[in-house]
């Protein structure tokens, strides 16, 4: 099993491999804009490329070519020049489905 496996089996939903461009936008620097790659993307987050290493904050917007609508994201994971992002929306979906079932019970 190859570690694209082993991840692959955690996920939530399935992710589609792709090649496009993208800006990443810091909250506190809304007018400076890093260029990234997204190279696969899923209802529940995305991989990026960076070309050059920056240091990021835990949370950043990410405007995907193409899209009208940025999605708000939490870092995840990090390795020398790829990382991956979880959208916020859907942990904040995730955890309202989670407490409504805590409710019912």
């Amino acid at each position: 099993m190859t570690n694209d496996d082993k991840f692959a089996v955690k996920r939530r939903s399935s992710r589609k491999a792709v090649t496009t461009g993208a800006a990443i936008s810091l909250p506190q620097r809304a007018e400076e804009h890093l260029p990234c790659v997204v190279r696969d993307v899923s209802q529940d987050g995305a991989q990026l490329i960076l070309p050059q290493q920056g240091d990021l904050p835990k949370n950043f917007w990410l405007q995907l070519d193409g899209e009208t609508e940025p999605h708000f994201c939490t870092l995840a994971w990090r390795s020398a020049q790829r990382l991956g992002v979880e959208f916020s929306q859907q942990i904040t979906e995730r955890r309202i489905a989670e407490r409504m079932v805590f409710a019912a019970l």
